[in-house]
């Protein structure tokens, strides 16, 4: 029995860690030198697209939550928060290192 249990543990996924929203948001605006106030401009700077990206990769994919809700928080519609979570996939190994702390 304590076998299967292990062997049921293992194959089991690791689950995310419990991080806030507004977490995130602080670590992926100061690991890319951004103002979290930045995001809520609508801008279409880079560094804003990448912060979005990254916001959404990590709230939606990594941490497990709903991309509506965010859409608000970053001013944009729940179809671009979609759209920024694919783009934070392509560089998820430079967003997931600041949930891990």
């Amino acid at each position: 029995m304590a076998a299967l249990q292990r062997a049921a543990d293992a194959a089991a996924p690791a689950r995310a860690p419990r991080v806030a929203l507004a977490t995130v948001l602080a670590r992926v605006c100061r690991h890319l030198g951004l103002s979290p106030v930045a995001l809520t401009g609508g801008g279409r700077r880079l560094a804003l697209q990448r912060a979005r990206a990254g916001i959404a990769y990590l709230w939606v994919e990594r941490l497990g939550h709903p991309g509506r809700p965010l859409a608000s928080v970053l001013g944009g519609s729940p179809e671009a928060v979609y759209h920024a979570v694919a783009r934070g996939q392509v560089t998820r190994n430079e967003w997931e290192r600041l949930v891990e702390r």
